[in-house]
């Protein structure tokens, strides 16, 4: 589907292609809608093999993982997959991030989400490995320091 994506200053592209949830591409570079009303060119995205996830949030091409218009650092393409859209996990054979946040030290081989919900019934998710919990700031945590800080 090619048809002219306007920019916010109201200039076009002709022959820009519009991906699903706010990326766009033409044959030379990428363009991410940022939700401000402005469009960015994604640097060195590759726009022969970008797409979109589909989701508002992710996308990839065949180098790199992209959060929005960041590329995240150290996640590889081709073992990438996205754990939960709300709270910005995913994770690839040897790394483990929340949104564009590389988390250190993590046994991917037993990452899992935990769910913990307050007195108030709300749940929040957690990444957790064999080494313990993620806090949302990518911190390791403690199970008992969880519950009092987020209870």
């Amino acid at each position: 589907m090619h048809q002219t994506f306007y920019f916010s200053d109201g200039s076009s592209a002709d022959g820009t292609t519009q991906i699903s949830s706010g990326y766009a591409k033409d044959k030379h570079q990428v363009y991410c809608y940022d939700h401000t009303g402005k469009v960015k060119i994604l640097k060195g995205a590759d726009p022969k093999t970008f797409v979109s996830c589909n989701n508002g949030k992710f996308a990839k091409d065949s180098r790199y993982i992209y959060y929005y218009f960041h590329q995240i650092e150290k996640a590889d393409p081709k073992t990438w997959k996205l754990l939960d859209l709300k709270e910005g996990y995913s994770c690839d054979a040897k790394h483990a991030f929340r949104f564009k946040t590389c988390l250190e030290n993590t046994d991917i081989a037993t990452l899992s989400i935990y769910e913990f919900t307050d007195k108030e019934g709300y749940t929040t998710k957690f990444l957790k490995d064999k080494n313990g919990l993620f806090d949302l700031d990518g911190t390791r945590i403690t199970e008992d320091k969880l519950k009092k800080d987020y209870a």
